[in-house]
């Protein structure tokens, strides 16, 4: 036999001596065998057992970011009957009670692989397999504690004072408080070259892990190396610099790997410190995105998180900056008196102080806490914005001042408009303006534009910037008799639609920034939100009913056709001079089963449009202000909003005094009106702006008058309250008035509309025509959720008309035919047309008659 047959049956034996004996066995290149017994090495682990303990290294922005590292798990070891090691991982008693107490938490299950639900955070063996949660996956190879579960869970307990004591005083394992060991290593920390031994001691108590710090590069300047970990879940809390720090979650999970019995720990771990963007969000109508009405008042919500900074030696804050700016689209309208400010702390306990209002010549409002001067605000309705032409940024802002012909230039710097000058526009007085704001920034942000950069934007934009007073936010502030510490900020503001929107786009965007340090290297980081919101537009096209589709003849007088042969038609006449009113669906009455017969319209004055014949509200719009009657409830419209606000900051008066001060002046307001109105569902084409500011600056509900109503009724099979067929009466108000169409391809543009039923009246034919006689009707249906999200992202930009066809553009096209000398109806009055086609039939029936008669006559005459 060859040698290498000699070696093949050794090697197969060997195999058979390995599967008999449990042993490992090795061919060598002589042919002979060894036995050898199993390795308990497994690569890239570290076998652990009761007594050991594991080690990782953490990577962080500065020296002197100091932290302390919690235990959050106790490990348990036993045997089992066979003599193998069983380790049973468990929640320190002080973690479990939070949990157990939280319904967030104690609340939260998963259904696991064997078919039953279980609690997610009952047991850290709960939380492996990173995403599916279905076995228990900290015990098994390549497993992975969901770190977001955990995350979310350390969050909360930092906030929590008890826990966090009792982690300080029992479960504390490392600690680092100090840049380096001065005494030892007198070398500067950035020098690249020296190793610092980290003050491992908090109060002269030697911590139980050891800590000990290397320069290592310019992104992460320091790594710790930490040995002696307890194994288990642990994690790091940063204890200097902002909150902005998320919670690092240190996973030295025992499992099991490699030979049966044993348990390891991964011996490669690196951990860094993660800057956790300081939270802030924006809301609009309680919602992340909306599609709105033109002259609609929407109603924003912010809610910002208060960042954590530490005070030096001498008992100042370290860091203070804290701003907040908005920037909304230019379809939108700040309504300044609305904004409101509310401070909470981790209780939800409330400070809300009064803000005083100030009205000022340069063409900005203020507003400012009266009682603590905790926070200051600029906010400008209607600003010029000021762009750069070569890149398209937004440079500064202006709001027209009371001195003739000059404008206050504003900067947005650090978040806080800052004021640049008042000067009469010109090129060179954007040069100027740019000097100011590079006055006022430091050399990476200065501007590098000339005065010939600068354009102004034909549209303007409302704006707010809050300066928070971080030291006065956190000192200063008492509830009664007791300290106040603010957790988060909440500020509510509404805003006016108005004609400037835009229309198919997604660019209706209001954006909100926080401005902040995010670390304790005192960088500076913004965190930014935004919502979303959608109006639709409707074109209006005016033709001569005669020259449509008519086809076009060449030179010899023959129909024209194209090269396939189709037929080419002459353009339409386009007509100018007709006026229009355009309707929108604002009530529904349901004249109840009983209601068989068409009404008349002398009847609808005695329906109540507010409610059906049980008296239950049919108004399908909850933002809807209903003034005059008590079915709708106040606090869902403008003027509940401007009466309240007028005593929001009166603090003599007790809540129930608010109460019926509110309720008082609503019914003196309403009985001054005469007649119930939705004014806020006009548009400042109506000159409902000015009623708006008069409203709200002044507090005074303006008499509304050329309130128009149209009444159209519509027969129904069923409806959620009768199921036999009956008639409704639907009340369309008037939306926009006097539309005059033009002579032009492309006709007239009415913007603002939402997801609703119009009626299109013309009020005037053009000269020489006559109008319709019948309202052309046509629907706006919201997207679906799959249709919103076809795009790979939410998007409300179109939307679905009454033909069932999605209309991209966000344009609803309406071509108006006009007939002369006689009166037609458009496309969809096939009734009147019919009556129409019908009188002229019998007319001239008649004619024929007559004229045959006459000639009977005279033949008879003849005869």
């Amino acid at each position: 036999m060859k040698g290498f047959g000699k070696r093949l049956l050794a090697l197969a034996l060997a195999i058979a001596l390995t599967c008999g004996s449990g042993m490992t066995v090795f061919a060598s290149n002589s042919g002979n065998t060894t036995l050898i017994k199993k390795s308990e090495t497994v690569k890239g682990y570290t076998q652990v057992g009761p007594d050991s303990t594991a080690a990782f290294t953490l990577d962080v922005k500065r020296v002197d970011d100091e932290f302390n590292m919690y235990q959050l798990t106790k490990v348990t070891w036993g045997k089992s009957v066979d003599g193998i090691d069983i380790v049973t991982v468990e929640w320190i008693d002080e973690v479990q009670a939070f949990i157990d107490g939280n319904a967030e938490f104690s609340g939260a299950t998963f259904l696991s692989s064997d078919g039953t639900i279980k609690n997610t955070y009952a047991t850290p063996e709960n939380l492996g397999e990173a995403e599916d949660t279905t076995t228990a996956g900290v015990y098994v190879a390549d497993s992975k504690v969901n770190e977001t579960y955990v995350i979310d869970l350390l969050k909360a307990i930092r906030k929590d004072d008890g826990v966090m004591a009792a982690l300080k005083t029992k479960y504390i394992v490392g600690y680092h408080g100090k840049p380096y060991d001065t005494a030892n290593n007198p070398a500067t920390p950035n020098d690249g070259n020296s190793t610092y031994v980290a003050a491992d001691t908090e109060n002269g108590e030697p911590g139980k892990a050891d800590v000990t710090a290397t320069y290592k590069d310019s992104d992460f300047q320091y790594s710790y190396t930490v040995d002696k970990m307890p194994v288990g879940l642990c994690f790091v809390d940063v204890v200097s610099g902002a909150r902005t720090y998320q919670p690092v979650l240190l996973d030295l999970m025992p499992i099991q790997v490699g030979p049966t019995g044993n348990w390891y720990v991964k011996n490669t771990q690196e951990y860094s410190l993660k800057y956790e963007d300081a939270g802030i969000s924006k809301k609009i109508n309680g919602n992340n995105y909306d599609i709105v009405r033109e002259g609609e008042i929407v109603s924003f919500e912010i809610r910002v998180d208060v960042p954590i900074y530490q005070k030096n030696a001498d008992g100042n804050y370290e860091y203070t900056l804290f701003n907040i700016s908005d920037k909304m689209a230019q379809g939108f309208t700040l309504i300044p008196t609305s904004a409101t400010f509310a401070f909470y702390d981790k209780n939800d306990t409330l400070y809300q102080p009064t803000a005083k209002l100030t009205f000022n010549p340069d063409g900005s409002v203020t507003a400012a806490d009266a009682d603590t001067g905790v926070y200051s605000t600029v906010m400008a309705d209607n600003a010029y914005v000021y762009y750069s032409k070569t890149d398209g940024r937004d440079v500064f802002y202006g709001t027209p001042t009371t001195t003739s012909g000059q404008v206050q230039f504003w900067g947005l710097i650090n978040g806080v408009m800052t004021k640049l000058g008042a000067y009469t526009e010109s090129t060179t007085t954007y040069g100027t303006v740019i000097n100011a704001y590079n006055g006022k920034v430091d050399a990476a942000d200065k501007l590098t534009y000339a005065g010939t950069d600068i354009e102004r934007r034909e549209t303007t934009e409302s704006l707010m910037s809050v300066n928070i007073d971080y030291t006065k936010l956190m000192d200063t502030i008492k509830v009664g008799e007791n300290d106040f510490t603010p957790d988060y900020i909440v500020i509510r503001y509404d805003a006016l639609v108005n004609d400037n929107s835009y229309v198919g786009t997604d660019e209706n965007t209001n954006d909100v920034f926080l401005h902040y340090i995010g670390d304790s290297a005192g960088n500076q980081y913004t965190s930014q939100d935004e919502v979303k919101a959608w109006t639709y537009a409707a074109n209006i096209v005016k033709v001569d009913g005669n020259t449509v589709n008519v086809q076009a003849t060449d030179e010899n007088g023959d129909p024209r056709v194209d090269g396939e042969g189709n037929p080419v038609y002459e353009d339409p006449t386009y007509l100018d001079g007709a006026i229009f009113d355009l309707y929108r669906l604002d009530t529904t009455y349901c004249g109840g089963a009983t209601a068989t017969v068409e009404p008349a319209e002398t009847d609808y004055a005695n329906y109540n449009f507010l409610s059906d014949a049980d008296g239950r509200s049919v108004y399908d719009d909850s933002r809807a202000a209903w003034l005059g009657t008590v079915v709708k409830d106040y606090k869902d419209g403008l003027l509940y909003k401007a009466v309240y606000n007028h005593y929001a900051a009166d603090k003599s008066l007790t809540e129930v005094e608010k109460s019926t001060k509110i309720a008082e002046d609503i019914q003196a307001i309403v009985a001054s009106t005469g007649e119930y109105s939705t004014l806020d569902q006009f548009t400042n084409k109506y000159g409902a702006f000015s009623a708006y500011k008069t409203i709200f600056n002044e507090y005074v509900m303006p008499k509304v008058t050329g309130m128009t109503y149209q009444y159209v009724p519509v027969k129904v099979d069923f409806c959620g309250n009768c199921t036999t067929p009956h008639y409704h009466v639907e009340a369309y108000v008037v939306f926009w008035n006097d539309i005059t169409s033009t002579d032009t391809e492309e006709g007239i543009t009415v913007t603002g509309l939402d997801p609703n039923t119009y009626l299109l009246v013309e009020t005037q034919a053009p000269s020489g025509y006559h109008e319709l006689s019948t309202a052309l009707k046509f629907e706006l249906k919201k997207y679906n959720e799959a249709q919103a999200n076809a795009s790979g992202s939410v998007s409300y930009k179109g939307f679905v008309d009454d033909g069932n066809n999605d209309v991209n553009d966000g344009i609803y096209d309406i071509v108006v035919e006009n007939f002369a000398g006689l009166v037609l109806p458009s496309t969809g009055g096939m009734g009147t047309l019919l009556f129409t086609i019908i009188g002229i039939m019998i007319m001239a029936s008649a004619i024929v008659i007559i004229v045959t008669k006459s000639k009977r006559r005279q033949d008879a005459g003849i005869y």
